[in-house]
């Protein structure tokens, strides 16, 4: 199962899905949730809110294996091109090295991997 989480609706009807899927007892990942914005407020409150609404699946007995996010580096989206970045990573297209620089969202990131969460300002 493959989902772009884009909103509070979006990611409502994820959480409504993952816990029929632990219903059901099937295995899977979770969906890419990715913002593809340069405003990294958003992109950090983006990723903590589905992080907290896979925690509440999690908690209501979904059996979520693994959580990806999109993407590790800004890439070529076939509809877009490269102008869509949502990478952890950002990639420099015009230098002819490819020059890549760690994104504020990659640190956040990080640090929620390394300390296993974050404290979570959303309601469960």
């Amino acid at each position: 199962m493959v989902l772009a989480i884009l909103d509070a609706k979006t990611r409502e009807s994820t959480r409504q899905a993952l816990h029929w899927q632990a219903f059901l007892s099937l295995r899977h990942g979770e969906p890419e949730p990715g913002a593809a914005s340069t405003d990294e407020d958003f992109r950090e409150r983006d990723l903590k809110e589905n992080l907290a609404a896979l925690h509440r699946a999690i908690a209501k007995g979904a059996d979520v294996r693994g959580f990806y996010y999109w993407s590790l580096l800004d890439n070529f989206e076939w509809q877009f091109g490269y102008s869509k970045k949502f990478g952890l990573v950002g990639v420099d297209f015009d230098s002819n090295n490819l020059r890549r620089r760690m994104k504020p969202l990659g640190r956040v990131y990080s640090q929620i991997s390394r300390e296993n969460g974050f404290v979570s300002a959303f309601p469960d």
